[in-house]
């Protein structure tokens, strides 16, 4: 899980530096390198789109092998026990 997450984190700075480089430049040049700026911005954005389902992904299985050893750490075949307060004793 923490390796989906990290991609997600480098996939997100590198989102943040071409955000970044389009603000620092002119409207003359973005207008000229519109189509290959589109193309990056695409690609990381389908990585971000991706990297959010395998952490999704990743988040999900934890989660159910969590419960899943939760629930064969319990004995069904025994009634729960019932604790007695040890308040006013």
């Amino acid at each position: 899980m923490a390796a989906s997450l990290e991609e997600l984190d480098e996939t997100l700075r590198h989102a943040h530096t071409l955000i970044a480089a389009c603000q620092e430049r002119n409207i003359v040049c973005l207008f000229c390198a519109a189509t290959a700026l589109s193309k990056k911005l695409r690609r990381v954005q389908d990585d971000i789109s991706d990297k959010m389902i395998e952490g999704m992904l990743a988040t999900n299985v934890h989660v159910t092998i969590v419960l899943a050893r939760i629930q064969d750490d319990v004995d069904y075949t025994r009634p729960p026990r019932l604790y007695k307060s040890k308040v006013g004793h």
